[in-house]
């Protein structure tokens, strides 16, 4: 009496241990997909990103040496020339004038691509540079306080000072803040680094939910470069905080 209801429960029974089996391969199956996937991103990502520096060391370079000093021999060359006419010696100064001015614009562009006191003189002192060439012509007051000075190697530091760099950008730029705070400080291995403006603000549970735009997607990327975590805080009409740590 009991013999095919006992059958039928052991083929149930049987048939739900498979399913679970395969569920349970299907997933991690699955779950390790995703991570190889997420690994070639990165890689993808990392390349991309130092092809993008190797690119613009080599501009700043071409600017630098090549340009920079060609116009410069130029104005030297004209400087001997002998001019009577009033008109012409004019016309000369003010040739002069505009090459000068090139030439300061090729060393901002220059710097701009790759600055040069972050191999001479570290992250932070560049940064402090940097900060104060943009305070010069900007309406945003920049409020640094650095109380560390990170030991990163040369390839860290270049993808930091591109994350704050972009984050002063958008400050200005996008959020039109009057002041914007920065900070460093190093505890327990990690630098902290907050950066916060009292700009516009904008609705970050949106700009998570959808494609974030290029700057904010350079952050996001470089700090995954250097195994950081960031943490952003926004909300419009209340500015912006940036809360970056990195492993030293």
């Amino acid at each position: 009496m009991d013999g095919p209801p006992t059958t039928l429960f052991t083929a149930i029974l049987i048939s739900a241990i498979a399913l679970t089996v395969f569920l349970i391969y299907f997933f991690v199956i699955l779950l390790r997909q995703q991570r190889i996937n997420r690994r070639l991103f990165r890689e993808k990502l990392h390349a991309e990103i130092e092809t993008l520096e190797k690119e613009r060391r080599r501009m700043a370079a071409d600017l630098h040496d090549d340009l920079g000093p060609s116009l410069l021999a130029i104005k030297f060359q004209t400087s001997s020339l002998e001019l009577a006419d009033p008109v012409d010696q004019e016309a000369l100064a003010l040739a002069h004038t505009r090459i000068d001015q090139l030439l300061e614009k090729i060393r901002e562009i220059s710097n701009d691509l790759l600055p040069s006191a972050l191999g001479r003189k570290g992250l932070a002192a560049a940064f402090e540079e940097f900060t104060r060439a943009v305070s010069q012509n900007a309406h945003t007051a920049i409020h640094l306080s650095i109380n560390c000075q990170p030991a990163l190697p040369p390839e860290k530091s270049v993808h930091l000072f591109r994350v704050l760099q972009e984050i002063v950008h958008n400050a200005i730029r996008h959020a039109n803040a009057a002041h914007l705070y920065i900070e460093w400080t190093e505890n327990n291995g990690l630098l902290s680094i907050t950066c916060t403006d009292d700009g516009k603000g904008f609705d970050a549970d949106e700009v998570s939910g959808r494609s974030r735009g290029l700057g904010l997607n350079n952050i996001v990327s470089r700090t995954e470069i250097l195994g950081g975590k960031l943490y952003l805080d926004s909300t419009p009409g209340k500015g912006t905080r940036y809360s970056i740590d990195i492993p030293l």
